[in-house]
């Protein structure tokens, strides 16, 4: 009877209340105390792994950085200052300076052609072919003189010293002369000699007389002879030992960049190697003894 009652059942539901009030407080209270413990001790967990971790992640970013500095230090060297400064330069003296062989070559079959067009009483094609004579010794003196602008050092002193020059037969009314002059000179002497031929007239061209003991030669004459004797003899062979010689620039420019190659690789390559030692050594030490097992 007292289970039906109702005041009964609302008396035993306070009491139920009460009671898991109680409980629910108590175990609140040892959740709160729980944290407070875990929290003071919870840093020493994994401390030491922690440590070698953060350890390694340092040593590894310093070997990044390194690794970037060799490559780009090497990278730098060679386009910077081999490159820019050596190789463009000595490629661009290489070809001008063969081309100073072709200009040689075609005044002489230009001066053949003038004598022919003379032969036929061509007066206009004599003019057209004397100016592109002189249009090239302009040309030949101008690449010559950038060419001595660029060159430094050993190719400088190649320029200016005589006993690195090279003889020219000089036509003299004594008869022909040796004459050494520095590379400079002769370039310059090549040029001008091409210049006064191009002024050749047509009488002087139908003139058979090419005595140089002939008083009565004319410069432009003497020009033209002076070319046909030195063209082949003298000229383009000088011309090709200065290209010799930029082309020995140019094979010690390579052995110096597979040098700095090799250097710059092998930093690389040592750096790469401190990484591997670092995470083999270190890092799967660290992580093994953060496994479950060996705790």
């Amino acid at each position: 009877s007292k289970m039906k009652d109702p005041s009964w059942q609302a008396a035993l539901e306070q009491r139920s209340q009460r009671s898991g009030a109680s409980g629910n407080s108590e175990n609140d209270d040892f959740r709160v105390r729980i944290q407070r413990s875990f929290a003071g001790w919870s840093a020493e967990i994994f401390g030491s792994e922690t440590k070698d971790l953060m350890w390694v992640a340092r040593r590894l970013k310093i070997c990044f950085a390194v690794l970037f500095a060799c490559s780009a230090g090497g990278f730098g060297v060679m386009q910077f200052f081999l490159f820019e400064n050596y190789a463009q330069r000595d490629s661009h003296l290489i070809n001008q300076t063969g081309g100073l062989r072709t200009i040689a070559v075609t005044a002489l079959y230009n001066l053949r052609s003038m004598l022919i067009a003379a032969a036929d009483n061509d007066r206009q094609t004599v003019r057209e072919l004397g100016a592109q004579i002189s249009a090239d010794s302009v040309d030949l003196q101008v690449r010559h003189y950038r060419n001595y602008q660029l060159a430094r050092g050993e190719v400088k002193l190649f320029y200016r010293e005589e006993e690195h020059g090279f003889e020219l037969r000089m036509p003299y009314a004594s008869g022909w002369q040796s004459e050494r002059m520095s590379v400079w000179n002769f370039g310059n002497e090549i040029a001008h000699r091409m210049d006064r031929a191009s002024t050749a007239t047509m009488e002087e061209l139908q003139s058979p007389k090419y005595d140089i003991n002939d008083t009565s030669m004319t410069d432009s004459k003497l020009s033209i002879v002076f070319l046909n004797e030195n063209a082949f003899r003298v000229v383009i062979p000088a011309f090709s030992d200065v290209v010799t010689l930029y082309e020995d620039g140019m094979r010690n420019l390579w052995s110096m960049t597979q040098t700095i190659v090799a250097a710059s690789t092998g930093a690389a390559l040592a750096v790469l190697c401190a990484m591997l030692a670092l995470v083999v050594l270190r890092l799967f030490r660290t992580i093994r003894a953060m496994q479950h097992l060996h705790l």
